[in-house]
């Protein structure tokens, strides 16, 4: 087995932390829209509406990735087809990561 110093590992955390935070999005957006990839809304003002952290960085990565795709202007966005694909193969099983998301099971839950 391989151990990780700790710098090492620093990294690792990070790249998780980002993966939950993008994770944390999508699904909000899902979850708004019922899983429609016809529904757009305002994603920083529906984060701040849920208690949810936003983040430029994650919106920006889902947008590149064509997880959601924009609307007007600012972070309004409705769910694309491969951000409805990813977060539904991101609950079967929760204990597996994807190439997007940590496995649901190990994301932290927000203190609310």
């Amino acid at each position: 087995m391989i151990m990780l110093s700790l710098k090492d590992q620093i990294p690792i955390k990070m790249i998780h932390r980002q993966k939950e935070d993008r994770f944390r999005l999508l699904n909000a957006l899902y979850e708004f829209c019922q899983g429609s990839t016809r529904k757009w809304v305002n994603l920083k003002e529906l984060c701040a509406a849920q208690g949810i952290p936003f983040s430029p960085d994650a919106f920006a990565y889902l947008m590149a990735e064509n997880l959601i795709e924009p609307y007007g202007a600012a972070y309004t966005c409705y769910l694309g087809h491969n951000g409805l694909k990813a977060l539904e193969q991101a609950y079967e099983p929760p204990h597996q990561p994807t190439t997007y998301f940590p496995a649901i099971a190990t994301i932290e839950p927000l203190n609310g």
